[in-house]
């Protein structure tokens, strides 16, 4: 618990203060560094497989990292790409991240299945990944080309006024389940069939994970031909569509249903990053764009502890099927709430 709490914290952390950092000192400043950070956290991880407080210090990095290219790159991609690009740097942003998402768990498993020093190749293997990134980034133009003056620093979340409607009505209800859905999909629903799959556990989630994050690459075509506002409230009811899917999984002990519920629950997160992120780059005022992208990304990422929540509200009420369809419910709350804000 401890492992994931400081991970979250680091990300968390960031997302609020480097929005507002990189609309000042520029978009280069602030992915370069953490970028390099990114790397040097596996190395702390490595040296930290037995070691605690290392281990902590390594996914408190990455954690930091994790978050400020996250949202600096997504911004940074708005503006390299230009006025009237949104949606395309959105669906950009979108598969980069799930295709990091979709490689981690097959890496991680190919490594497992072999024997091949699972607790130090992934890692160094990031850090070959990290140096082939930096090759890429280092030759990338700064768009903040004046770096705006420096008042006295304060967290800004970037929502300009004539947009805050549209952002709390739309925007919110569909980044708190921008994570939710996949992490229930590669990280609670393999774990609660597990006993069904004796033997093929690792294969289950590796599979899980990947069809993820390889269906969220579904928001490309829906959003070439459907529009943004039209197409978030159909990737909400997509979502809760797999979580029933899952929790059938699970409740009636027909594992192959956790397959198709990571398909239906990874496009819906797609379509919904990428919606969201859309509708933030035509929102976001040029020069509070970070923290815009940001506050997005600090409003979905908590949601990462989705499987955690279910978990514990399963202990509360004596059951992980009853959790399950609480969630679902909620879910479909945010679903109606998305729907008709769309259309208004």
């Amino acid at each position: 618990m401890g492992i994931f709490v400081v991970y979250v914290g680091g990300i968390l952390s960031a997302l609020a203060l480097v929005g507002p950092l990189s609309d000042r000192w520029g978009r280069r400043a602030i992915v370069l560094p953490t970028t390099v950070i990114s790397a040097l956290a596996s190395l702390v991880l490595i040296a930290g497989r037995d070691s605690y407080p290392l281990l902590l210090a390594g996914r408190l990095m990455l954690g930091v990292a994790s978050g400020a290219v996250l949202a600096i790159g997504a911004a940074w991609l708005q503006e390299l790409m230009g006025k009237g690009e949104e949606m395309r740097a959105a669906l950009l942003a979108t598969i980069i991240g799930f295709l990091g998402f979709g490689i981690g768990p097959v890496v991680s498993a190919i490594f497992e299945a072999f024997d091949a020093a699972p607790l130090i190749a992934p890692f160094l293997f990031h850090v070959a990944l990290v140096v082939a990134a930096l090759m890429g980034i280092w030759p990338t133009r700064e768009t903040i080309i004046a770096p705006n003056p420096a008042p006295p620093f304060r967290l800004r979340f970037g929502i300009p006024d004539q947009a805050r409607s549209e952002f709390l009505r739309i925007v919110v209800p569909a980044a708190l389940w921008v994570f939710a859905f996949p992490s229930t999909a590669f990280a609670l629903f393999p774990v609660l069939v597990s006993d069904s799959v004796p033997g093929f556990e690792v294969a289950v989630a590796a599979a899980s994970g990947l069809i993820t994050s390889w269906s969220a690459m579904m928001s490309r075509p829906v959003l070439a031909r459907i529009a943004p506002r039209k197409a978030m409230p159909v990737a909400m009811w997509v979502g809760v569509a797999g979580y029933l899917l899952g929790t059938g999984a699970f409740a009636f002990g027909w594992w192959p249903l956790v397959l198709p519920a990571a398909f239906f629950l990874g496009a819906a997160s797609g379509v919904l990053a990428s919606g969201s992120l859309t509708l933030v780059g035509e929102m976001a005022d040029d020069d509070q764009r970070g923290s815009l992208t940001g506050t997005f990304y600090l409003t979905a990422y908590p949601a990462m502890s989705m499987p955690l929540i279910i978990t514990a509200l399963g202990a509360v009420m004596g059951s992980i099927s009853g959790a399950l369809l609480v969630v679902t419910v909620v879910g479909s709350g945010a679903a109606v709430l998305v729907t008709r804000s769309s259309r208004t």
